[in-house]
């Protein structure tokens, strides 16, 4: 009778163990970061790599970066998304305001922009909880960059 009662006591120890660690990794899959969920440094460059040629085959905006030093602008767009994601970077650019300050960004130009960020996450596979969460966060800067 002993053993049997050392066994159920082992088995549910071991029970709580498994539903602690099951429950312990759940919490750390709920946990991970949004530039995690999308890809980390990669799948922001996969994105950023899109968007650019995206804008660069829209007659509505090209012109607005046919001047523009290309890699430098993938390589702050990267920063940028990347330290917004919650990722290790830090965005070394300008704010938003005096980046387009001068520029007169119409919000025509402004949603055509955020047209082709969505068309570049979703052909990228990001999913759509985090693409919306992206958007938000676009959506967040039309202030500083649209009339400048």
């Amino acid at each position: 009778m002993a053993k049997l009662k050392h066994l159920v006591l082992g088995i549910t120890a071991f029970s709580f163990c498994l539903f602690v660690s099951t429950a312990s990794n759940n919490l750390l899959a709920e946990e991970k970061s949004l530039y995690d969920k999308i890809g980390g440094t990669d799948g922001i460059t996969t994105v950023v790599e899109a968007f650019l040629t995206n804008v660069g085959g829209d007659d509505r905006i090209n012109a607005r970066f046919a001047n523009t030093d290309l890699e430098n602008l993938k390589m702050l767009l990267i920063e940028q998304v990347c330290e917004a994601t919650g990722g290790p970077c830090t965005y070394s650019g300008m704010n938003m305001v005096d980046a387009h300050k001068g520029m007169d960004i119409t919000e025509a130009e402004f949603g055509a922009l955020a047209e082709q960020m969505s068309k570049a996450m979703m052909s990228s596979g990001v999913g759509q909880e985090e693409h919306d969460t992206i958007m938000g966060v676009l959506g967040g800067m039309h202030d500083d960059i649209v009339g400048q």
